[in-house]
């Protein structure tokens, strides 16, 4: 078993809100129309269960950090995740994200995966392949992966 030496969550707090909001104004024609009026009950709770399960998946981002590699995952259900061994990261910096920015995404900079916020981390892969993480302490989380990579030769 491998023990983190970094783990840190990091809600998404849009999504909190624009979720359940959206989920609301479009159920809420329906609760206000007449009974004999109404969508049938199984369409509206897969309206709201189709909110869930965006928050579930969706939710937050989770870093962690070992002696063996980097790994995020975003929700609350442990997928999607992706993991980096730390022999195939060839450089770490903090990083500042510019406009808004969340989930995940292709930029000039390479993957993105944020959460939010404006600070970040930017891995260069050894194969030229870049990753920014959002991270509300990027500083420490760059520190602590640039200090656990194996030395060049």
């Amino acid at each position: 078993m491998t023990i983190s030496v970094y783990r840190r969550a990091q809600v998404y707090t849009a999504l909190w809100w624009i979720v359940p909001a959206a989920s609301l104004l479009s159920l809420l024609p329906q609760l206000l129309a007449p009974h004999d009026a109404r969508m049938p009950v199984a369409t509206m709770l897969l309206v709201a269960g189709s909110g869930l399960a965006a928050l579930l998946l969706l939710g937050r981002l989770v870093v962690q950090l070992d002696d063996q590699g980097l790994s995020w995952r975003y929700g609350f259900l442990g997928w999607p995740r992706w993991r980096v061994a730390l022999s195939d990261i060839a450089a770490v910096e903090k990083h500042r994200l510019t406009g808004i920015s969340s989930g995940i995404r292709r930029t000039r900079e390479g993957r993105e995966y944020t959460a939010g916020g404006r600070h970040a981390v930017r891995l260069t892969l050894r194969d030229g392949r870049r990753i920014v993480l959002g991270s509300e302490d990027a500083e420490r989380l760059a520190a602590m992966i640039a200090s656990r990579l194996p030395v060049s030769r």
